[in-house]
């Protein structure tokens, strides 16, 4: 799957795994053009392998950002203390 977005927000998801905002998985492509933004999303659970990349996860795909679009305030994280979440903003 393919998605560019130009002008456009994705906002406040909390999904209860990877990819807050957005998740691209194996040959999909991002692109943010623009004033694109991602902006306040939360990537979290409670398992080994999840909670990462709280505005963007990348799984094997393309991410691309020009122009003006921004990634922020966006977080990971992970319920149990001994697990490590990684790419606050972004995980490729």
């Amino acid at each position: 799957m393919n998605l560019k977005i130009a002008i456009t927000a994705i906002t406040s998801n909390t999904p209860t795994n990877n990819g807050g905002g957005v998740y691209v998985s194996k040959s999909g492509t991002f692109e943010m053009h623009n004033s694109a933004s991602v902006t306040g999303n939360t990537a979290s659970d409670n398992t080994a392998d999840q909670g990462n990349g709280g505005g963007v996860y990348v799984y094997s795909g393309t991410f691309e950002m020009n122009d003006t679009a921004s990634v922020s305030g966006n977080t990971a994280t992970n319920s149990k203390s001994e697990n490590t979440t990684y790419g606050g903003g972004v995980y490729v």
